[in-house]
């Protein structure tokens, strides 16, 4: 059985990720994995439309399409997006139809599964045949049970390739609208009261919907607000992996913000994007997550309301100092950092390990020696069979006592 794998890491050969296909190779020898660098050559492949080709074609003569990296955050590696991209682009979709498709990654688990949602939402637009997928962590494939799950995943993509099983569709294609946005201009004018609000976009064009938004929102501020437009700045290239070209730490950098999102777009149909840019505010940036504008509504006066209402939003919070509690998204993803940062990746990331120690992010419940001590009593007083009585009757109830009697004592 012939298997092209497109190797998604920057790293090329370095790839955690590709070390498990290596493994897979020595496991199925009767099976052919060619392996093909897209990241690490993204550029020639963009440029050279011959390098392009030579991929096509050997997708096409494929029995089936092992997509392999390494998780970056919260989706895949940009080089590897843009490959994607081209596909499209370049109309060679027809390769991919009815290929039998499976995904590898590894990573921390830090929103995994975000990005495995994107890779088969990209597999079924593609009409391939989304047969398996596997997230295990970087170290797996030093223990038993790692390589004992990755030989059942690689049995499961052969056999599903021999035996043309049938597969499941979760994503519906994205359905767009050729509706026109027309703004108006607003009858009042926020004071951002010396809090300053920056727009940072990767479309700025005052034609499209999404730039007649961005121009509504900055007018709904009686000040100035800064437009920062990507295409302006002269990005050299994409994240390189952890520790080349690692200029962003695992720290967050907008503690405290207030941000939110204007998009143009079927937003409301694509469940895993709205997840990765709330997770992007608040896991990624310890940020404050307020909304999300779109265009969907297809009424341009109530597009402005909202733009407006968004635009006060943001100042009022960021005034007030409003904080909001995190969701098991903040909550979720700073325990996965949290712990690999104190453990084994501290020696690699010195500076997010200060940065965590100097703001209290080591926030171990180990650490608790009061409630340690109080569990410990309160587990041999369970023992005793009336006192457990009791307890678990008043269970019920003694957490709202308490903080009614908490709410009492408010004068």
């Amino acid at each position: 059985m012939n298997i092209i794998v497109l190797n998604g890491s920057p790293k090329g050969d370095l790839s955690v990720t590709l070390q498990y296909v290596h493994f897979i190779q020595k496991k199925f020898p009767q099976h052919e994995l060619k392996i093909i660098h897209i990241s690490k050559n993204i550029k020639n492949i963009e440029r050279d439309e011959n390098a392009f080709q030579e991929i096509i074609d050997e997708v096409r003569s494929s029995d089936g399409v092992l997509w392999s990296f390494g998780l970056w955050i919260l989706c895949v590696p940009a080089q590897y997006m843009r490959f994607i991209e081209l596909i499209s682009e370049r109309g060679v979709e027809d390769a991919f139809k009815n290929k039998y498709a499976a995904v590898l990654t590894t990573s921390i688990h830090f929103f995994d599964h975000t990005a495995h949602n994107y890779m088969r939402a990209v597999c079924e637009d593609l009409n391939m045949k989304y047969a398996e997928a596997l997230s295990p962590e970087m170290r797996d494939l030093a223990e038993e049970r790692g390589r004992e799950a990755l030989i059942i995943f690689a049995e499961n993509f052969f056999e599903a390739i021999e035996k043309k099983t049938a597969t499941s569709r979760l994503f519906k294609p994205l359905t767009f609208s050729d509706f026109v946005y027309q703004p108006s201009v607003p009858e009042e004018r926020i004071d951002t009261r010396g809090k300053k609000a920056v727009i940072l976009t990767d479309a700025y064009d005052s034609d499209t919907n999404l730039g007649k938004m961005i121009d509504r929102f900055r007018q709904s501020y009686s000040n100035e607000i800064e437009v920062i437009d990507l295409n302006d700045i002269d990005i050299r290239g994409a994240c390189l992996g952890c520790m080349r070209s690692f200029f962003w730490n695992h720290t967050p950098s907008l503690v405290g913000k207030q941000m939110g999102y204007i998009i143009s777009g079927p937003l409301s149909q694509n469940a895993n994007l709205i997840q990765i840019l709330e997770a992007s505010s608040t896991a990624r940036q310890d940020a404050i997550h307020v909304d999300m504008i779109t265009d969907e509504c297809e009424n341009s006066s109530e597009i402005d309301t909202q733009l407006q209402s968004f635009a006060e939003r943001l100042v009022s919070y960021s005034i007030n100092g409003y904080i909001k509690p995190q969701n098991f998204l903040g909550v979720g993803g700073h325990k996965i950092f949290r712990d690999d940062i104190w453990g084994r990746l501290r020696m690699v990331w010195q500076a997010d390990h200060r940065y965590f120690k100097k703001h209290g992010k080591y926030d171990f419940p180990q650490k608790d020696y009061k409630i340690r001590i109080m569990t410990a009593i309160m587990m041999l007083l369970t023992k005793i069979p009336k006192f457990r009585k009791k307890f678990y009757a008043n269970l019920k109830k003694s957490p709202a006592e308490r903080l009614k009697k908490f709410i009492e004592s408010i004068k």
